[in-house]
Order: C-alpha cells, then structure tokens, then sequence
C-alpha cells in the first residue's frame, strides 16, 4: 500500500510540473546558481564519463520538478535501436529517472521511459509539454531493476518498423514491447535523451538529487 501511495504522488507531482517545463538543452545553461547559493546541474558532464543532473535547491520539492534534455542526434524512421545507462547517485529511491524518445522538440512531445530506485518502471507519452494519462504503461514493479544507489541500469529500446512496436529492455532483459498508443500525434523517429525528477519526496537540500547518465546507442 505504501508504494501505491508514493506512486500516485509522484503522478501528481509528473503531471503538475510538466505542464510549465520546456525541453532544457545542455546549453540553457547547465549550471545555475541561485542567490541563496543552492546549486542546480543540468545534464553537464563529469570527470568520469557520464552525464550529470545535479540539484540541492529546496524550491523544487514543493511541487516535484522534471528535467529532461535530447541530444542533437536523431532516429529516421525504420528499425533501430537507443540505449542509455542510467544511475542514481542520490535523491529519493522513488522518483523516475530514465530514458526519452521520439523527440519532436517544436512540439515538446517525446515517449519516455522511467524507472526507478525501488525496483518499478513506467511507460509514458508528453504532448505540448505535458503527460498524457492513462500512460502506455502505469508504474510496475519489475525485477530486471537494480535497487541500490550508485548501480548502474542499463535502459534500451529496439524500434521494430516491420510490427510497428517498440520492445522495452532492462539490463539487457526483455520487459514488454509496445506501441504508441499514449495520445495523438504518433512518432517512431526523433531525438533521443534523458529525464530525472525531483520529488517531494527528495529531502533538499539536505540530501541532494544526484542522477548521471551515459549514451549507449550505436
């Protein structure tokens, strides 16, 4: 009962914080400092490879926050495959992290695909900047995820143009296959990237939110 509780907060949070947030590149800007001196990361690399969503900012926690940025290469339409890794450092063990695609950035709409600490992942659709419910796939518990901070899960998603589906792997298991069914209109191609929320679960600025990733795709 307790993680369906903390689920349908943070679809709350995802759905509220979603609808004022634009797509944040790398260079808008990927490190700001506020005047209280609380420091904000985003999607800049670190000296170890990946790249870094980094927050302390206690102003992101009363509603929750989402960060994403897509990358400047994109997918034509037909078969292939994205793959990430992804690791959560610190921050709350509930809050998604993961995977975007099929970025249409005139639009703000993309697929993405988040999991999280405590061992579940969801499959959602954003149009115009905001999720679109029911979302292709509710949070679910899956048990491909590592569940500790600072391991390493590995996210891909191998689009099928024959079956027109995309099948969903986790540490290189295979979880589901879907298809874009989450809301008008429907991509297969577009950029690719990251995403990490900050929950009101997060205990800022005391425990900072800290995720990194790093771009697997051939």
């Amino acid at each position: 009962m307790k993680i369906k509780i903390l689920l349908c907060i943070l679809l709350a949070e995802m759905l509220l914080v979603f609808s004022c947030d634009p797509i944040i590149d790398p260079v808008d800007p990927p490190v700001v400092v506020d005047p209280a001196g609380y420091t904000t990361i985003k999607f800049k690399g670190d000296d170890t490879g990946y790249v870094k969503l980094y927050t302390n900012d206690p102003g992101y926690t009363a509603n929750g926050k989402t960060f994403w940025t897509a990358g400047n290469v994109s997918q034509d339409e037909g078969t292939y495959n994205v793959e990430i890794e992804a690791k959560k450092v610190s921050g709350s063990q509930d809050a998604g992290f993961g995977l975007i695609l099929c970025v249409q950035e005139e639009i703000d709409c993309f697929i993405m695909i988040q999991i999280s600490v405590s061992g579940y992942y969801m499959i959602g659709k954003v149009v115009d900047g905001r999720p679109r419910t029911p979302f292709i796939n509710d949070w679910e518990r899956c048990e491909d995820i590592k569940t500790n901070l600072n391991e390493t899960n590995k996210i891909r998603v191998a689009y099928n143009e024959t079956d027109s589906k995309f099948d969903l792997f986790i540490n290189d298991n295979p979880v589901c296959n879907f298809i874009d069914n989450g809301a008008e209109p429907y991509y297969t191609d577009g950029r690719w990237g990251f995403i990490a929320e900050v929950s009101s679960l997060d205990d800022l600025p005391y425990v900072p939110v800290d995720v990194r990733f790093k771009d697997l795709t051939p």
